[in-house]
């Protein structure tokens, strides 16, 4: 499952190739994760670091799993005939790992929980786990970034191994909930994306019983999805 960061300024052809990338392969498929740069408005730290890193000089500039890159745009159109090869390629690569990922969010913090598997024995490395909270269509980038979570070192390499990795953040009200799509990467230290994913929405919500009058102590019982059973007396929260 190829990853695909892409960073730089604005520029509507390479914005287009990654929205018709996206469009076009399943998310189980294609995990597009937009870095905005110079521009203190969208621009995180964790992207410009990442853009130093990955030798770029010029923008836009697109990197598929860390390992192949492509600067530059067009005039015009849609850069999916560019990046599209690119993105073939990649997925006839076998990843060694799984990963499964939720998250949840409130109005005052998300949290991304991630479960990752070696699939395949892989050798001793320096690796680590990223999670990055992306908002898809902000400022009408495809997935970008807005907040990079402290990372998790990653020592697995036995198959059969799974680790569990929970990191949280607070939410910026300016966050649209019904667009985050957190992704969760796994990289070694050369920058190469070993596997990635969406972490798919498990929402948190508070739910206030409210007995009036209060003295009745009156008993209920709360059932909703995925096996949810919650009974109590008098008010609760």
């Amino acid at each position: 499952q190829p990853g695909i960061d892409a960073v730089g300024p604005y520029c509507p052809s390479a914005v287009a190739g990654f929205a018709d990338l996206d469009d076009y392969y399943s998310d189980s498929q294609f995990v597009a994760l937009t870095w905005y740069v110079f521009s203190p408005a969208y621009a995180i730290p964790g992207g410009e670091a990442r853009f130093y890193g990955y030798g770029f000089s010029g923008t836009p500039s697109a990197k598929f799993d860390g390992t192949v890159s492509h600067v530059g745009g067009q005039a015009s159109g849609s850069m999916f005939p560019v990046y599209d090869p690119i993105v073939a390629s990649r997925l006839a690569v076998d990843s060694p790992l799984t990963i499964s990922a939720s998250y949840t969010a409130t109005s005052a913090e998300v949290t991304v929980i991630t479960t990752i598997e070696v699939a395949q024995t892989i050798g001793a490395g320096s690796r680590q786990v990223l999670m990055v909270v992306a908002e898809d269509d902000a400022h009408g980038q495809v997935n970008l970034a807005r907040q990079m979570l402290s990372p998790e070192p990653f020592t697995l390499t036995t198959a059969g191994q799974t680790v569990t990795v929970v990191r949280s953040c607070p939410r910026d009200a300016a966050w649209i909930l019904d667009n985050l799509r957190p992704v969760v990467l796994v990289e070694n230290a050369a920058g190469g994306v070993l596997q990635a994913a969406y972490a798919i929405p498990y929402y948190a919500g508070t739910v206030v019983v409210d007995i009036t009058p209060e003295l009745l102590d009156a008993p209920w019982r709360l059932q909703g999805p995925q096996g949810f059973d919650l009974s109590g007396t008098g008010g609760a929260t």
